[in-house]
């Protein structure tokens, strides 16, 4: 059965531009991973330490003041729910604290699954050990003991959505050897595009820099409009523009094209090589692909005001 849009959002399409705000925005850490002090030692019984986590199923956590709230499926680390997809391997380091946030930073290894989360951290407290993985708007935050050498305890999804019913499960987190290969390479995340193509023969990729020589001029405080014309399976954009991260990488591509256009052409070329898409309807008849470091999200037209668009977003990178 195809899924669609409306059901990862508790019964109600989001609108185009609703879904790239929350892909987007970035708000206050949670207080899961506050308090704790970047200038003090972090614990040498975790820093520097290789980790591998071992997580249960999801089980709802209902609200303690019998609030009303959303039903929603559990996370299934698939489509919108891979924001609260843990990492197979993690290393805590001593490094911190990263942009909004406080405690050390947990980084994920080059060969090893990753997470679309661009705050990672950890901090103690007592003799627990919390952890954060959080876009911003979205993540998973826990608390664990010491056992067995490791850490156990429990991890709860949150999401700035209000009324949504959230869910927790229980994980294990293993001290390996960081030298020994992942119990999930990277490698196994579902291929995705992240590069356009254009027909002088540079292309724009994200997570990397802008090529040298690209005819582009500045657009906003950290964007560029690309005044080459786009070639490949995206051809027939009439404008091109990207969004730069920190370190002058690519984060987000946007593609808008003429009216009229073939949009259910484009949607079949992308589903041929990628995969089915997630399914708009109602109000948002687009299509969504997602892996653990991509979103590529498309709209039709919609009368006069909007344009087709598609937009290929690295989460890893906010604004």
């Amino acid at each position: 059965m195809t899924t669609t849009l409306r059901s990862h959002w508790g019964g109600c399409p989001p609108s185009l531009g609703f879904l790239a705000s929350l892909l987007l925005v970035v708000a206050p850490p949670s207080p899961a991973a506050a308090q704790e002090s970047p200038t003090r030692a972090p614990d040498p019984r975790v820093v520097h330490r290789c980790m591998d986590v071992e997580a249960g199923p999801w089980s709802p956590a209902p609200r303690n003041d019998g609030g009303p709230e959303v039903p929603t499926r559990p996370p299934d680390e698939s489509a919108d729910s891979v924001l609260y997809a843990l990492p197979p391997r993690m290393v805590f380091t001593a490094d911190g604290p990263p942009p909004r946030g406080d405690g050390f930073v947990i980084e994920i290894p080059a060969d090893a699954l990753p997470t679309p989360h661009p705050y990672r951290t950890w901090r103690r407290e007592g003799d627990a050990l919390l952890v954060s993985f959080s876009t911003g708007f979205a993540g998973v935050h826990g608390r664990l003991l010491p056992a067995d050498g490791g850490w156990a305890g429990t991890v709860s999804n949150s999401s700035d959505v209000a009324g949504r019913l959230r869910y927790r499960r229980d994980v294990r987190f293993r001290v390996v050897e960081c030298a020994s290969p992942p119990p999930v390479p990277a490698s196994a995340d579902r291929p995705l595009l992240r590069r356009v193509e254009l027909a002088g023969g540079a292309s724009l990729a994200l997570g990397e820099p802008i090529p040298s020589g690209l005819r582009s001029r500045p657009q906003g405080a950290s964007g560029l409009h690309v005044d080459e014309p786009v070639a490949g399976t995206l051809a027939g954009a009439e404008a091109v523009t990207v969004r730069l991260a920190r370190g002058g990488v690519v984060a987000e591509i946007r593609l808008r094209y003429p009216e009229p256009f073939d949009v259910e052409a484009l949607w079949s070329r992308l589903e041929a090589e990628y995969g089915p898409g997630e399914r708009g309807d109602g109000r948002f008849p687009g299509r969504m692909w997602t892996n653990r470091t991509t979103t590529v999200l498309g709209t039709p037209s919609h009368g006069e005001r909007l344009q087709a668009r598609l937009l290929l977003i690295d989460p890893r990178h906010p604004r």
